[in-house]
């Protein structure tokens, strides 16, 4: 769970989509790397406006990056890649949303998020990225 989790880190995902934007320049690296920096900077002003305490730290498997967990930043990211890969690439779609839901998954498990905190991490990537796709 811990390795899942890293990958949908915001440092992780946002080197992969530097990386990706170099590689693989085009419209679907430059569409996924605009939702995740959208989808961060809701997320942002959410946690900032909630600031809802993490679960004890007693059960935690993990440190928490800090001491607000909703909504969960890690769900926004998976979630806002994993919405624009689907909709741009429908033969990753499965892929994408499997890792996305193992991300979130693994918030709860690791114990530094409660289940709806990563839910509404996932409903914000997922806005991010779906308003950006109509906009485009």
């Amino acid at each position: 769970m811990r390795g899942i989790t890293h990958t949908g880190d915001a440092a992780v995902t946002t080197v992969a989509l530097a990386v990706a934007l170099t590689v693989w320049p085009g419209r679907i690296a430059a569409q996924a790397t605009i939702a995740t920096i959208l989808g961060l900077a809701i997320f942002s002003l959410a946690k900032r406006a909630a600031r809802r305490a993490r679960p004890s730290s007693l059960h935690a498997v993990m440190k928490a990056p800090d001491r607000f967990s909703m909504p969960s930043g890690h769900a926004t990211c998976a979630w806002a890649i994993a919405i624009t890969l689907s909709a741009l690439l429908p033969g990753v779609a499965a892929l994408a949303l499997c890792w996305a839901l193992a991300v979130s998954i693994s918030r709860v498990v690791l114990g530094v998020h409660y289940p709806f905190d990563v839910a509404a991490g996932a409903a914000l990537g997922s806005l991010a990225a779906t308003v950006l796709l109509a906009l485009t």
